[in-house]
């Protein structure tokens, strides 16, 4: 048992050896993320999620008729890119009704052959969302 948390405290005092950086930049109706990997291999994958932090749900028919639920952490939009040598650009649809401040995004890099997430990075949208909806 100490010899797992060694290992354990080891690695995460460890500085990862690969990084994934993005720029998110409004886009028409959406957002358009730009990401970066540094030292990462030819075949590892990026995967970008849009997320919205909450939403509430007025259900009209079934089993759960008149009932009002509440969701948190949606995965609204979710994409997968090989790297092949340029930085992958996303272009990602918000949903309507939301606000920036309930969205956020997050990419992680993951080995292809081990399916090992080896950098994630996370940052949240500020802006209002208007696309002219009704």
């Amino acid at each position: 048992m100490k010899q797992s948390r060694t290992v354990i405290a080891g690695s995460l005092d460890a500085k990862p050896q690969t990084r994934i950086g993005i720029r998110v930049t409004p886009s028409g109706t959406g957002i358009k993320v730009l990401a970066k990997a540094e030292n990462a291999q030819p075949d590892d994958l990026i995967l970008v999620a849009l997320i919205q932090d909450y939403g509430v749900q007025q259900v009209s028919r079934g089993e759960n008729a008149g009932a009002r639920l509440s969701h948190c952490n949606i995965v609204r939009e979710f994409r997968v890119a090989k790297l092949t040598g340029r930085d992958p650009e996303f272009e990602l649809t918000t949903p309507e009704n939301a606000t920036l401040e309930q969205l956020r995004v997050i990419a992680f890099l993951q080995t292809r052959a081990t399916a090992a997430i080896t950098s994630a990075v996370e940052t949240g949208l500020k802006r209002s969302i208007n696309h002219g909806r009704q």
